[in-house]
């Protein structure tokens, strides 16, 4: 939760190690669409990080837009605090 201004935000995160250079933001949303993200992430098994501050900065950058270097170290701790192995796979 966002207790700048008291509202919910998720910032939905994607990232393909083999063909991104850096995790993007697939989907920022508030208020009741943040529910609504968290609600399809939790029915989806999707790993959820309660980081009001980091979504705060998170939701500041345009979907389909790669994180900034200087949220790198965050992202990486949570995606590492998720304990869920890394699944890369080669398309072929």
């Amino acid at each position: 939760m966002n207790k700048k201004n008291n509202t919910n935000t998720a910032v939905s995160l994607s990232y393909d190690p083999l063909d991104m250079n850096a995790p993007t933001v697939s989907a920022i949303g508030s208020g009741k669409l943040a529910e609504e993200m968290k609600k399809i992430a939790f029915k989806y098994n999707v790993p959820i990080k309660k980081s009001s501050n980091l979504a705060n900065k998170l939701s500041k950058i345009q979907v389909s837009e790669e994180i900034p270097a200087s949220l790198y170290d965050e992202v990486a701790k949570v995606i590492l605090s998720t304990k869920r192995p890394l699944k890369i796979t080669k398309n072929k």
